[in-house]
């Protein structure tokens, strides 16, 4: 048998030594701790894609109702962790080895502890609805008030359920207010609170011309001023004057008329000079033929 010399088997031993790796399979993984916060709220799983010379694919799941689990991550691949929400629960984020609210990767480098937060979803939005104002009637006017309602050039909402705010209504000169319908009613401000679509109607009729003949004087042959006030002036509205003497018609005045005071105008009429010393009566006539309405105002002219 030939003698194998010492140096040999020295020889041999090494090249096993290079050929077999330094460390059991077991030996190149690294432990992953994953804890569950609060307790029970969620889960964790994953796996990393070890070679099979390096013990294979290694998994962990850490079940819903879970509080601490273990696993184990070969140092040569990543694993990657996803959590699993328990019912009525959120995934918030992670904690520890990893951050975000995405996937977790973990290397078999170190030993790696991961916390998984969960929380409780916060609730829906309260659900919202729209509010709009509508106005009617012959008259004008302002809607307005809280929620940001200004009719004027806003009429329409959207507001959240529970939504409370008030609304009044102001009529423009020669209009009157007459009320509210829908879920206010009567003329007094609105109270509301938002439960549901809602259509709210605001009424304006416009108000009939008022005016006033003022007692004046006159000289046969010359120019009379027949006085009045004016005092509701409504946009469109036109005016007429007859002057009588008993039941007789003496003159009708087209109107001309001038401002004297802040609301007292005049109409010129030439008294005739045939026309005998007396008191005469003059009539001034405001009509709105928009809303088909007429006021009367009649006052005494005494002429000398």
């Amino acid at each position: 048998m030939a003698r194998i010399f010492p140096w040999v088997v020295a020889a041999l031993a090494l090249a096993v030594l290079v050929l077999v790796p330094a460390a059991s399979a077991r030996a190149l993984h690294q432990n992953v701790t994953v804890i569950i916060d609060p307790p029970g709220a969620g889960g964790v799983h994953g796996c990393d894609n070890a070679p099979a010379q390096f013990g294979g694919v290694d998994c962990m799941y850490c079940g819903i109702g879970s509080s601490v689990c273990q696993g184990s991550v070969c140092e040569c691949s990543t694993m990657n962790l996803m959590a699993d929400p328990a019912p009525g629960r959120v995934f918030t984020g992670w904690g520890g080895d990893c951050s975000g609210t995405g996937g977790c990767g973990v290397g078999g480098d170190v030993p790696h502890t991961v916390y998984a937060y969960f929380g409780v979803p916060a609730p829906p939005p309260p659900p919202k609805y729209d509010f709009t104002v509508t106005k009617t009637g012959t008259g004008t006017g302002y809607v307005g008030g809280g929620g940001g309602i200004d009719c004027g050039p806003v009429c329409t909402g959207s507001f959240t359920s529970g939504t409370a705010f008030q609304l009044i209504a102001l009529p423009d000169p020669g209009a009157d207010f007459k009320g509210w319908s829908g879920p206010c009613t009567g003329t007094a401000p609105c109270q509301l609170t938002v439960s549901g679509a809602t259509t709210l109607t605001a009424e304006f009729d416009r108000l009939p011309p008022s005016v006033k003949a003022l007692a004046s004087r006159a000289t046969r042959g010359e120019v009379a001023q027949l006085r009045y006030r004016l005092l509701t002036q409504i946009p469109g509205h036109r005016e007429g004057m007859a002057v009588r003497k008993g039941s007789r018609l003496l003159a009708r005045v087209a109107l001309a008329h001038t401002r004297r005071e802040a609301d007292v105008y005049w109409i010129a009429w030439r008294v005739p000079k045939t026309l005998a010393p007396g008191t005469l009566t003059f009539c001034i006539v405001a009509i709105d033929p928009a809303a088909d309405k007429r006021a009367t105002s009649c006052a005494p002219l005494r002429v000398r």
